[in-house]
C-alpha cells in the first residue's frame, strides 16, 4: 500500500509540473502573500521562523531522508528556523549538531536557544558567514565523515549568495543539499523596499550562475513540482558529484 501510495504521489507531481494553469496561479500567490509578509505568520517553539510551511515541510523530508550529522543554516534572525532544524534532527540523528551563523545576532535569540532543550544540540556563531575567519571557525567543527545538510539564508543579494555557495557548497555532502532560500524574490513583480536586494540583484540569479559554473550540483526540479508554493523555487541543490 505504501509502495503505491508512492507511486501515486509521482504520477501527482509529474500532472502538476505540467499543469500552467496552476504554476501561474502559485506565482500569482506567492507574489500577493510576499507583499503582506506571509512567511511572518510562523513560529517554531516560540521564537518567530519567518519560511513557508512548504519548505519546512521540505526541509523535514530531506533530513528525514539524508540523517545528516550536522546541519548548517546561516541566517538566524530569532532562530525559529534553527530551531525547527534541530527539533526534526534530534528524531532522526539524536547526536546530529545544527550550526546557525548571525551576522549581529539577538541577545533574545542567543537566550531563547541557551534556555531550551535544543541548546544541547545548537550551536550559534556571531559573524559574517562569509568572512574568513567565520569559514575557518565552521570547518573546523565539521568532521570529514560527516553528512552534511546547508541551507543558506542570509544577505539575499546575488554576489552574496554566490560567495555563501562558494564557500559553503563543497561541505556539502555526496546526495545532500544545500538550499538557497529567498529565490522566489527575482519572481516579484515590485521592488523589496529598504532593501539592497530585489529581482534583478537575487538569490535565484546566483544559483544559476553557480549551476552554470559547476557540475557537481544540480537543481532538484521534483521538488519545485512538489511544492508549487515556495521561497526556493530552483534553490534546492543536490550535490551529484564529488
Amino acid at each position: 500500500m505504501l509502495e503505491q501510495f508512492r507511486l501515486d504521489a509521482l504520477e501527482h507531481r509529474h500532472a502538476m509540473a505540467n499543469d500552467q494553469m496552476l504554476a501561474r496561479l502559485s506565482k500569482e500567490w506567492m507574489n500577493t502573500s510576499f507583499k503582506h509578509k506571509y512567511s511572518y505568520n510562523f513560529s517554531w517553539l516560540g521564537q518567530p521562523v519567518m519560511k513557508y510551511p512548504q519548505d519546512l515541510m521540505m526541509l523535514q523530508m530531506l533530513i528525514h531522508n539524508i540523517r545528516p550529522d550536522v546541519v548548517i543554516e546561516t541566517g538566524v534572525a530569532h532562530g525559529g528556523g534553527l530551531l525547527f532544524l534541530a527539533s526534526v534532527l534530534k528524531m532522526v540523528s539524536p547526536e546530529g549538531r545544527v550550526i546557525g551563523i548571525e551576522k549581529g545576532l539577538l541577545s533574545s535569540t542567543r537566550d531563547a536557544i541557551a534556555g531550551g532543550p535544543l541548546a544541547s544540540n545548537i550551536e550559534l556563531i556571531e559573524g559574517d558567514c562569509v568572512a574568513p575567519e567565520t569559514i575557518a571557525q565552521i570547518k573546523s567543527k565539521v568532521r570529514a565523515e560527516d553528512r552534511v545538510l546547508v541551507c543558506l539564508d542570509s544577505d539575499h543579494s546575488k554576489d552574496h549568495v554566490l560567495k555563501e555557495l562558494e564557500f559553503y557548497a563543497p561541505m556539502v555532502s555526496l546526495g545532500s543539499f544545500v538550499v538557497v532560500f529567498d529565490t522566489f524574490i527575482e519572481y516579484l513583480d515590485h521592488p523589496i523596499e529598504n532593501r539592497p536586494f530585489g529581482p534583478g540583484n537575487s538569490p535565484m540569479l546566483a544559483v544559476e550562475e553557480f549551476l552554470d559554473d559547476n557540475e557537481e550540483f544540480k537543481s532538484e526540479n521534483s521538488v519545485d513540482a512538489m511544492l508549487l508554493l515556495s521561497e526556493a523555487p530552483l534553490g534546492y541543490l543536490r550535490r551529484v558529484k564529488g
